[in-house]
Parts: structure tokens; C-alpha cells; sequence
């Protein structure tokens, strides 16, 4: 796993985000890659005890409880608790969590769980080689106008 530096507007950062895996009991033919919520601006590093975190754990085995005996199930716990405009540090970890699902299973779809800052994620990722469905559980800072009659 590597580090991922945060840009000169913030303190370097240790942390790195890191992946529960949940396999397959077969050979792996689909995963779902599970991104958790978070904060508008923290540079603080994400704990497993964090609540946002742990949110998603019952998500995640339910996910693969459902999934069969060819799918895994991945849950990415960021670096940092913040989504960071303009870093968008979140995007930058789900991209390293996808590099890692192509590296491991070459070739298989990905299906993305996000919720909040994750599904936030998620969509902005949506567009990745491989991804083939996304879903976005109350992505928040999302700036979609209403329509002029509302």
C-alpha cells in the first residue's frame, strides 16, 4: 500500500487508506467496493472506531451475503475523514481501491456502495474501466438546482 501525500495547502499525512476484503468461497467473478462517509474539510486521519466507518460494516456483509459464491465484497477505509476540496481526497482513495480490485482480479466488474461523502465518491468515479453500476446512498454536497417552476 502506498501513502498519498496531501497537496502544500495541508500537513503531510501518514496515514493510507487501507481495504477490508470480504472474498469470494469461488473464484471471483464481481466485486463490490464499499465507500464510507465522512466530513466537508478534515485532514484528520479515518479510524476503524470511526462511526462513518463502521456504518458500512453491516452494509458490506450483508452485500456479501447477497453477492454468492463468486462475488467479494471490499470496504475502503479512507486516509483522511474529509472530502478536502480541492483534493477530493476520497475520490483519490476510491481510485487507489479500484487500482487494487483491478490489480487483484483483473477484468472482473466493480460495482460501487457509497453513502454520503462515499457515495459522493463513488459517483465521481462511476466512469472508471470496469465500474458497471453505482449506488449513491444520500451523496451529500451534490449543488443540483431545482427547477425554475419549483
Amino acid at each position: 500500500m502506498s501513502t498519498h501525500p496531501v497537496p502544500a495547502s495541508g500537513p503531510p499525512v501518514i496515514a493510507h487508506p487501507s481495504l477490508r476484503v470480504l472474498p469470494a468461497t469461488d473464484v471471483t467473478t464481481g466485486v463490490v467496493l464499499v465507500l464510507h462517509g465522512g466530513k466537508a474539510v478534515s485532514r484528520r486521519p479515518t479510524s476503524e472506531r470511526q462511526l462513518s466507518y463502521w456504518r458500512m460494516v453491516p452494509i458490506a456483509e450483508a452485500l456479501h451475503d447477497a453477492v454468492g459464491e463468486h462475488g467479494a465484497v471490499w470496504l475502503l477505509r479512507n486516509r483522511l475523514r474529509g472530502w478536502n476540496e480541492p483534493a477530493r481526497d476520497a475520490v483519490v482513495d476510491a481510485r487507489w481501491a479500484l487500482a487494487e480490485v483491478r490489480r487483484t482480479h483483473p477484468g472482473v466488474p466493480v460495482v460501487l456502495v457509497g453513502h454520503s461523502m462515499g457515495a459522493r465518491a463513488a459517483l465521481r468515479v462511476a466512469g472508471t474501466d470496469g465500474v458497471i453500476a453505482v449506488c449513491a446512498l444520500a451523496p451529500n454536497g451534490l449543488r443540483t438546482p431545482l427547477p425554475a417552476a419549483w
